[in-house]
């Protein structure tokens, strides 16, 4: 089985090599283009951890034989790790949680992450307050004035392909317009690692 990620690939040459069945995220600008090409195209959503496990199965049930049994038993361990953090993080006091700014992987333009997506699933469970939280879902271009108003005390860039060697964290570092904000004073800037699931 050969792994493709991104939008930038052929389909032509992906038919090429005669997959058995594609996923893509249910927006993708593929998608159809896939289904169009005969190639079987599973399309999945994952804004939240609910739409992850079903994803999962959807997953376990296409690839057929014991995948199914296999998400569910996935699904389960899923929810319990959930619930295992959850039943720290949950103690927190309100005021004492960071707030955490996620940052697709540039900040030109800026673009964030905010509620009702994985991402606020992330951040919540792991005990924080996603700094976006106003702002709906997912890739959403802000402004420098909305990061200093929120001054979250932690910020994740998401990698671009760059194996976690993240170019945009010394920006951010050598930029003036960033230097009062929390996570920069702090030194609380990270990076999420390549490949999300």
């Amino acid at each position: 089985a050969k792994v493709t990620f991104g939008s930038s690939f052929n389909v032509e040459d992906l038919m090429k090599n005669k997959p058995d069945i594609v996923y893509v995220y249910e927006k993708s600008s593929i998608k159809q283009k896939l289904i169009d090409s005969g190639i079987p195209t599973v399309a999945v959503r994952v804004m939240s951890f609910k739409d992850l496990k079903k994803s999962m199965l959807i997953t376990g049930e296409s690839l057929g034989g014991d995948s199914l049994k296999r998400a569910k038993e996935y699904n389960k361990y899923f929810e319990d790790k959930i619930t295992e953090i959850k039943s720290v993080t949950d103690t927190i006091p309100k005021d004492k949680k960071p707030k955490v700014l996620h940052l697709q992987g540039t900040i030109s333009p800026i673009v964030c992450d905010g509620s009702q997506s994985t991402i606020d699933d992330w951040i919540t469970t792991a005990g924080g307050v996603n700094a976006a939280q106003e702002i709906i879902g997912t890739v959403k271009q802000i402004s420098m004035e909305q990061v200093i108003k929120w001054n979250p005390d932690i910020i994740v860039l998401g990698t671009s392909g760059d194996n976690g060697i993240h170019t945009e964290v010394n920006k951010i570092y050598n930029d003036p317009k960033w230097k009062d904000i929390s996570a920069v004073k702090n030194h609380r800037i990270y990076v999420n690692p390549n490949g999300m699931y």
